[in-house]
């Protein structure tokens, strides 16, 4: 009676085809789910650089002008001149206690590399602004050591890079203002009226990821300097997040200081594999060469930490020429040192970056967009390069706009 029959299990086999088919299903879903949270971070990405366009309109506004890339409305002597354009903007996104606290600092206001001084931040140094941070730029979201705020997006210098002073406050500023073609000038404040070429054709935001850690653990020496930083860890000679520092082939004088000639030099240095080429054709010892502080705090508005030119394609290398005297005869002769700057913009969103029009539309430009066939920079007049060099002037007179 109830004798009931035998109870049939998975046998090994079927087993190993179940979980062959979970891992194949597995597989195919593992992309999409990493291209869905791609696609989220550079949504989250275009809001931020929007939001960053509408502040700006929002200050122009209030003071009938756009902030400068370096020098505030407001003077209070020792370094306060490279204030950069972020702090202006401040009060727009909705960060006016932070703008309190970064323009009450008391002297010295200790402002030569990244940020202030710890001792008078008042908490400026370690302040996260998530509108200044790409959710696909790691280095930018990650907590650094030495807790500096990071920021993934820089400001349009334009076309034409140009030399500005080292240290504005020892030098006479005025003979450096109103050189340059981008929206933000140094120590200029260009009224939207002055973007001739249009609003919708000429860019004020984008994108440059963040260096890597490289030190400075907290500790700090007088003049505001991260000690220890050096320029050895790991990645630190990736094109997206490094730069060749002292590069002087392509730069030669004219008469409003250092000027570019021959882009095609600072192009050559892209080696493989996202890298630059190792050991680097400028001469200067490995890694000593490189230049690893992108990214790194907001408060300073030195070109080479907040402008981004339009010269070579987006993630292609970037190159310094800096802590150079003017050459003889120029107009700027005598004003001390100063550096020139090809900071192209780079992103880690797959085939190009993100990039804010001043009409507060956004746009993705890949890195395949037209950038001419021209060596040098145009002083006035079309762009020498291309559509990409067209978004970056403001009043090159180009019909080019974003595609």
């Amino acid at each position: 009676m109830g004798g009931g029959g035998n109870v049939r299990a998975f046998t090994l086999v079927e087993l190993l085809v179940v979980i062959a088919i979970i891992g194949i299903l597995i597989a195919l879903l593992l992309p999409a789910v990493q291209a869905a949270r791609e696609a989220a971070r550079r949504m989250t990405c275009s809001n931020n650089v929007k939001q960053l366009a509408l502040a700006c309109h929002t200050y122009h506004d209030a003071y009938r002008g756009l902030p400068s890339l370096l020098g505030h409305s407001f003077n209070k002597g020792d370094t306060a001149d490279r204030w950069s354009g972020f702090v202006s903007l401040l009060p727009y996104f909705e960060q006016m206690p932070l703008y309190e606290l970064c323009t009450n600092i008391p002297a010295p206001y200790n402002m030569s590399y990244m940020t202030v001084n710890p001792a008078h931040t008042y908490g400026t140094a370690t302040s996260r602004i998530s509108v200044f941070l790409c959710p696909s730029d790691g280095n930018g979201m990650s907590k650094s050591a030495d807790s500096l705020p990071r920021r993934s997006y820089y400001m349009n210098a334009g076309d034409f890079p140009f030399m500005v002073p080292d240290f504005p406050n020892n030098n006479n500023t005025s003979a450096y203002r109103g050189l340059g073609r981008g929206v933000f000038g140094y120590a200029t404040f260009y009224n939207l009226s002055a973007i001739t070429d249009g609003t919708s054709n000429t860019a004020v935001f984008c994108e440059r990821c963040s260096s890597p850690e490289t030190g400075g653990g907290g500790s700090w020496n007088a003049d505001g300097v991260p000690v220890g930083v050096i320029h050895t860890s790991t990645g630190i000679t990736r094109i997206k997040e490094a730069c060749i520092l002292y590069y002087a082939p392509g730069w030669v004088a004219g008469p409003n200081g250092w000027e570019l000639a021959d882009r095609g030099g600072c192009l050559s240095t892209r080696g493989t594999n996202g890298e630059y080429s190792n050991p680097s054709p400028v001469g200067a010892p490995y890694p000593s060469c490189f230049y690893g502080y992108f990214g790194w705090g907001f408060i300073d508005g030195y070109a080479g930490w907040h402008g981004f030119e339009t010269v070579l394609p987006p993630n292609a290398p970037c190159c310094a020429y800096n802590a150079q005297g003017p050459p003889a005869g120029s107009t700027i002769a005598g004003q001390g040192n100063g550096g020139m700057n090809i900071i192209t913009p780079t992103s880690y969103h797959t085939g190009g970056v993100q990039l804010a029009l001043a009409d507060g539309s956004v746009t993705f430009i890949s890195e395949t967009i037209d950038v001419g066939t021209l060596p040098n920079a145009a002083k006035s007049g079309p762009s020498n390069f291309g559509v990409w060099g067209a978004l970056g002037s403001r009043n090159g007179g180009e019909s080019a706009s974003a595609p």
